[in-house]
């Protein structure tokens, strides 16, 4: 039977686009912010911005092909900060809200629609719920969780900033696992991506995994995907909004049930 149902985030549970223009807001609020602690950007906001995007980007890059996630403060001084000679003493007790200010100010987020039915739907049926989300802030994800009046339904949030696994790594997927004291066969996944959350739950031998297609992905995540279409991994479902996976998993521990007598 299928005891807990586990979500990403971005994607899955809301919306997250970036914004061009909201980046260069952020760039320029950050400009100002950075000034008090004695760390001086001279470029334009656009300019600030564009280095701040590309920094992101290789971040990313690295932390993929390393299936590592790095804290704040080495996002902050390795890639974000990194052309600017940032003492990380000084940066340190600023580093998280850094990461929180980019995710906030940089992409317009919404919940997805059907997300309360769904979880309500899914409570409903005595499931549990958790997050596997990646992730550069530790406070983001949760505040989004808040800001969307659903944070109450999910037990357990499992962030690659904390401990320091990025999915598709199939430890991040067993530290959940076990932490929740659940079976594999017990648990389903939602997810977005192939790259991330297909290969990552079918590696992890979890019972059921679960494809949402997200909303206007960005362009370079559409060819990685695409790349992927045909690597062997798919989904046991594919479904375009939130309310499915309550009659999916309805469907799935009806049929488990049925076989057991």
């Amino acid at each position: 039977m299928i005891k807990a149902v586990i979500f990403d985030m971005g994607g899955v549970i809301f919306s997250h686009q970036y914004s061009p223009e909201r980046a260069v807001a952020h760039a320029a609020k950050t400009i100002e912010w950075l000034r008090e602690f004695d760390v001086h950007i001279k470029e334009s906001p656009s300019e600030f911005a564009r280095k701040l995007e590309e920094a992101d980007q290789d971040r990313r890059h690295a932390t993929e092909q390393q299936l590592r996630e790095i804290p704040p403060l080495e996002a902050l001084c390795d890639y974000y900060l990194r052309d600017y000679n940032p003492s990380p003493e000084v940066l340190y007790p600023i580093a998280e809200e850094f990461c929180f200010r980019r995710c906030d100010q940089c992409y317009e987020a919404a919940p997805s629609p059907g997300l309360l039915e769904c979880v309500r739907g899914l409570r409903k049926q005595g499931l549990r719920l958790g997050v596997i989300s990646n992730t550069v802030s530790r406070t983001y994800m949760m505040s989004k969780l808040a800001e969307f009046g659903v944070a109450g339904y999910f037990e357990y949030v499992l962030l690659s900033s904390v401990c320091g696994l990025r999915k598709p790594d199939p430890a991040i997927f067993e530290l959940c696992r076990t932490t929740m004291g659940l079976e594999k066969s017990e648990i389903a996944y939602v997810g977005d991506t192939i790259s991330r959350d297909v290969i990552g739950t079918l590696d992890a031998g979890w019972e059921l995994m679960i494809r949402m297609a997200a909303p206007n992905p960005r362009p370079h995540v559409v060819k990685r995907e695409q790349a992927l279409e045909d690597c062997g991994y798919k989904p046991h479902h594919f479904i375009r909004e939130l309310p499915q996976v309550v009659e999916i998993i309805c469907s799935k521990n009806a049929e488990l049930s049925y076989c057991s007598h």
